[in-house]
C-alpha cells in the first residue's frame, strides 16, 4: 500500500468510523472485470463500501457506466465511492457529473492533508442547514470590538478612526470599500520616522494594480484581506516583543525604525494578489463569461520566461531565496544577510519556487513574487536609494509569509524545510496561516455569509476564535484546512485555536 492508499484509506475510515477493512470479498463481486482498491464493511457486516482510487482522474466509463451500475442496482447494500487526486480533479471536472449520474461518490485527496467531499453518498454524515446571524457590513463586531485601542501599534488611531466610521456604513458596499481603501493609505504612509520621500512611495496609488482596486469584483478580496489586517492586529499588540525580537534578525538599516505591525500590513493587504493569476480563476472566469453549459472550457495560459530576466524579478529571485534558505537553516541567532552572498541552498529553493509559479496553481507563490517584485521595481529607482532598506526589511519577510500560506502547496514546502513554520522566526507567516483559515465571513455572498465569527479573545495566552457555520456540507469542506494548519505551525510561544462546528453547537 502506497502512501496515498494510506492516507486514503485513514481519512475514509475517520469519516466512516463504523467500518473497517472487509477480510474478504463478497461472492457476488469475485470474477467481475472490476476491481475496487478495497473494501470496508459496516461492523454489523449488512453494509459493503468499496472504495476506488484512480489518481490519474480518468474514470473507465464503460466499467462503471455497465458493470458497476449493475452491481449497484442489484445489490442495496452496497455503494462505491471514486478517490482522485485533487489536481486530477481540476483538470477533469466532468467527473462530478458523471459520479452523480451514476449515484457514485466522489472524493479528492489533498497530499499530507487528507481528504475532501465533492459528491456524497446517503452513508456520508447527515448534512445540516441552519440559519447564521447574519451581522451589516463586512467586519464582524467580535473582531472590530478587539481591534480598538491598541495602544502598543503606532497606527492604531488610524484602526480606532476606521472602526468609528465602519460601524456607521451598515451594507453600503461602495462606502464602505472607500473607507477600506483611505484607511489602507493612511496606514501605508504612516510612520513615526518616515522621511518625506517613503511617504510618496508608499502611496496606495503606486499598488492599485496589485491591489486591483479599479475592478468591482474585487470588493471581496479587498474586504477580506483588511479583515485579516485587523484580525492580526491584537495578537500583535498582545505579543509585540515576540514579534519585534524575531523580526529584528532581517533588519537592513536602523534599528529603530523595525515596525513589526507595518510588516504585517504589507502581509494581510496583498496576500492574495495573485489569484486573478491562477489558471483555475481564469478557466472559471472565461466559462462564466461565456454562460453556455455546452463548451467546455479549457484555457491555456503560460508565464513567458522572459520574465524572470526582468531586473526587478532577478532582485526578487536572489532575496527571496536567501530568505527561504536562512528560514529553513532553523535559526535561532544572527541576522540575515539581505541577500548580499549568493548561495546553492537559496538557488535550489528559488528553482523550486519557481516551478511552482509557472505552473500557475498557488495563488501564494504568485502574490508573494508580484508583491516583491513590484515594490522592488518601484525601489530600483536612484531617488529611492535612501528608502530601500527600511522596504526590504519590512517587504522582504512579508513576502516569505504570503508565500507560505497556501496550505495546499505545503507538502512542497516541507521538503524545503519552511512548513511547519517555526514562530520564533517567521511569526508572520504563523499568524496569516491562522486568519486566513478561519477568515471565510461574506467571502461569496452579501446574504449568505458562510460563517459567523461568535467570538474572537486574545489575552496573555494566546487567540481563540469560535467560527459558526449554517451548512455543514460547506462546513465540512473546510474542516481539513481546520485540521491541517495546527501540523503547519510550531514554536509559537502562545496558542492559536479555531473552535468550529454548526449554529447552535457551540
Amino acid at each position: 500500500m502506497n502512501q496515498v492508499e494510506r492516507l486514503v484509506e485513514r481519512n475514509i475510515q475517520r469519516i466512516f468510523p463504523d467500518y473497517s477493512v472487509a477480510a474478504s470479498i463478497p461472492s457476488w463481486l469475485k470474477g467481475k472485470h472490476w476491481k475496487p482498491r478495497f473494501l470496508l464493511e459496516s461492523d454489523s457486516r449488512e453494509m459493503v463500501l468499496a472504495i476506488d482510487i484512480i489518481p490519474s482522474g480518468s474514470i473507465p466509463q464503460f466499467q462503471y457506466s455497465t458493470i458497476v451500475t449493475r452491481l449497484l442496482a442489484d445489490h442495496n447494500n452496497f455503494r462505491v465511492i471514486i478517490v482522485t487526486l485533487e489536481e486530477s480533479y481540476e483538470e477533469n471536472p466532468e467527473i462530478e457529473q458523471f459520479c452523480s449520474e451514476h449515484k457514485l461518490g466522489l472524493k479528492v485527496v489533498i497530499p499530507g492533508i487528507g481528504v475532501r467531499t465533492i459528491v456524497g453518498i446517503d452513508l456520508d454524515p447527515d448534512l445540516e442547514v441552519k440559519e447564521l446571524p447574519l451581522e451589516d457590513g463586512w467586519f464582524p463586531r467580535a473582531i472590530l470590538e478587539k481591534a480598538r485601542n491598541l495602544t502598543r501599534l503606532y497606527f492604531h488611531k488610524t484602526i480606532d478612526k476606521f472602526i468609528d466610521s465602519a460601524e456607521g456604513l451598515g451594507n453600503d458596499r461602495d462606502r464602505t470599500l472607500a473607507l477600506v481603501r483611505a484607511t489602507i493609505d493612511e496606514l501605508l504612509c504612516f510612520h513615526p520616522v518616515f522621511r518625506n520621500s517613503i511617504k510618496h512611495f508608499m502611496k496606495l496609488e503606486f499598488f492599485e494594480k496589485l491591489l486591483r482596486l479599479g475592478d468591482p469584483e474585487s470588493s471581496d478580496h479587498v474586504f477580506h484581506s483588511f479583515r485579516v489586517f485587523l484580525s492580526g492586529c491584537p495578537i500583535i499588540n498582545e505579543f509585540y516583543d515576540m514579534f519585534y525580537g524575531a523580526h529584528t534578525r532581517y533588519c537592513i538599516g536602523p534599528v529603530e525604525e523595525v515596525r513589526v505591525e507595518y510588516s504585517w500590513l504589507l502581509t494581510a493587504i496583498f496576500h492574495d494578489i495573485g489569484r486573478p493569476k491562477e489558471k483555475k480563476v481564469v478557466s472559471e472566469f472565461v466559462a462564466n463569461e461565456l454562460g453556455d453549459e455546452y463548451l467546455e472550457v479549457s484555457v491555456t495560459i503560460d508565464v513567458d520566461e522572459r520574465m524572470w530576466a526582468e531586473e526587478h524579478y532577478l532582485t526578487t529571485k536572489k532575496v527571496l531565496g536567501s530568505l527561504g534558505a536562512y528560514v529553513a537553516q532553523g535559526v535561532t541567532s544572527g541576522n540575515w544577510d539581505g541577500g548580499a552572498l549568493d548561495d546553492e541552498e537559496a538557488k535550489r529553493i528559488i528553482h523550486e519556487w519557481i516551478n511552482l509559479y509557472d505552473n500557475l496553481e498557488s495563488h501564494a507563490i504568485i502574490s508573494a513574487f508580484d508583491f516583491f517584485a513590484d515594490i522592488t521595481r518601484k525601489c530600483r529607482a536612484a531617488n529611492e536609494r535612501r528608502n530601500r532598506p527600511f522596504v526590504l526589511t519590512h517587504a522582504a519577510p512579508a513576502a516569505l509569509a504570503i508565500l507560505l500560506h497556501d496550505w495546499k502547496k505545503w507538502p512542497e514546502q516541507r521538503k524545503l524545510k519552511l512548513i511547519p513554520v517555526d514562530g520564533r522566526i517567521l511569526p508572520m507567516a504563523a499568524l496569516l496561516i491562522y486568519i486566513d483559515t478561519w477568515d471565510n465571513y461574506k467571502r461569496r455572498s452579501e446574504t449568505d455569509p458562510l460563517t459567523y465569527i461568535k467570538s474572537y479573545e486574545v489575552n496573555t495566552e494566546g487567540a481563540s476564535v469560535q467560527v459558526v457555520w449554517g451548512d455543514s456540507s460547506k462546513m465540512q469542506q473546510d474542516a481539513l484546512g481546520y485540521e491541517a494548519y495546527r501540523t503547519a505551525l510550531e514554536n509559537l510561544g502562545y496558542t492559536l485555536d479555531i473552535e468550529y462546528g454548526m449554529v447552535g453547537t457551540i
